[in-house]
Formats: C-alpha cells, sequence, structure tokens
C-alpha cells in the first residue's frame, strides 16, 4: 500500500504541478493581452491628445490671426482719425484766421469776385462760407452796397455766381477748379506745396 500512496504521492504531486503551470501560462497568457490591451489603449489616448493638441492650435492661431486683424483695422482708425484731426487743427491754425482777415477787406472781397467771376468753369460746386454773425454784417453790408443781387453769366453757359443771404451763411455756386485757382493765388508758396502734396 505504501506504494500505492507513493504512487498517488506522485500522481497528485505531478497533478498539482501541471495545474501550476497551466495556470501560470494562463496568468501570463492574461497579462500579455492586458498588457497588449494597455499598450492600444495609450496609443489610442496618445493620438486622441494629438488630435485635441492639433484642434486647439489651429483654433488659436484663428482667434490670434482674427484679433491681429481687428487690431490693425482698428490701428487704420485710430491713424486716420489722427490724420483728420491734425488736418482740421493745422487747417483752421493755418488758414481760418487769415481768411476771416481776408474777408474784412472790401478791397479783396472786390478782387476775389471779380476773379471769381473770370475764372467759372462748367462743373458747379457749392461752398458755405459760415462768419461771425458781426462779420456776416458787415460783409453784407458791403456787398450790397456795391454788387447789389450780384449774378455773373458768361457766354452760352448759365454759370452763376449767386451771393445769398440764408441762415447758415452765404453761398456761392462756382467751379471747383477755379475755386482752387483763386483760393491758391492768395495763399503763400509754402502752403501752396503743402496743399498740393495732400
Amino acid at each position: 500500500m505504501s506504494a500505492d500512496y507513493t504512487h498517488l504521492d506522485k500522481l497528485t504531486d505531478q497533478l498539482y504541478a501541471d495545474l501550476i503551470s497551466k495556470s501560470e501560462k494562463e496568468i501570463a497568457a492574461k497579462e500579455a493581452l492586458s498588457l497588449e490591451k494597455i499598450a492600444v489603449e495609450k496609443l489610442k489616448a496618445e493620438k486622441e491628445v494629438e488630435a485635441y493638441r492639433k484642434k486647439a492650435e489651429q483654433e488659436i492661431a484663428q482667434e490670434r490671426k482674427r484679433m491681429e486683424s481687428e487690431l490693425s483695422l482698428k490701428a487704420e482708425v485710430v491713424l486716420d482719425d489722427l490724420r483728420l484731426n491734425l488736418t482740421n487743427i493745422l487747417a483752421t491754425k493755418m488758414v481760418a484766421k487769415p481768411i476771416e482777415k481776408l474777408f474784412s477787406d472790401e478791397d479783396f472781397i472786390k478782387e476775389y469776385l471779380f476773379k471769381l467771376a473770370e475764372q467759372l468753369s462748367r462743373s458747379p460746386l457749392s461752398l458755405s462760407l459760415s462768419l461771425s454773425a458781426d462779420a456776416q454784417e458787415k460783409w453784407q453790408a458791403q456787398l450790397n452796397k456795391h454788387f447789389p443781387g450780384l449774378t455773373i453769366k458768361l457766354g452760352a453757359d448759365e454759370q452763376e455766381i449767386k451771393i445769398l443771404n440764408e441762415v447758415e451763411g452765404f453761398h456761392f455756386s462756382i467751379g471747383e477748379k477755379q475755386l482752387k485757382n483763386l483760393f491758391y493765388s492768395y495763399l503763400d508758396q509754402s502752403l501752396q506745396e503743402r496743399l498740393k502734396h495732400e
């Protein structure tokens, strides 16, 4: 019987060793499968992260372009406003006072109107000249005294100079080129050059 026990012991030991070996192989296979799944999941996660990163970079680049474009546009608007304000300030300081002074001179007004009449063209321009109430009264009195209801006609064209006393000031209807030439004739050379280049 002892031989049977020994044989049974060997058989039990062998069965136990086989089960252990089989279990270890299954565990190793499951671990390999798990590691493979983990590697696949990791690769998938890395791809998703890369896709999100690229998408975020594209969105950031688009937003940067939009903001740069918007800033550029706003900068242009600010520069244009600045140029306009500087031009208005310079024009006011350089031209307004001398013109008001000239229009208070009776001889200048006569010469101005005669030159204006000589230089009429076919393209009319409506110009409004607003003066202070005092200057307007003086000028109106001078014009009514020397040129009551002034209307000048040249040739077949009925290009007119009309001086009308309206609420917002006096109105002239003259050709743009002639007005420009006349205006330039009363400015000094350096101011004429500056205005021509603008």
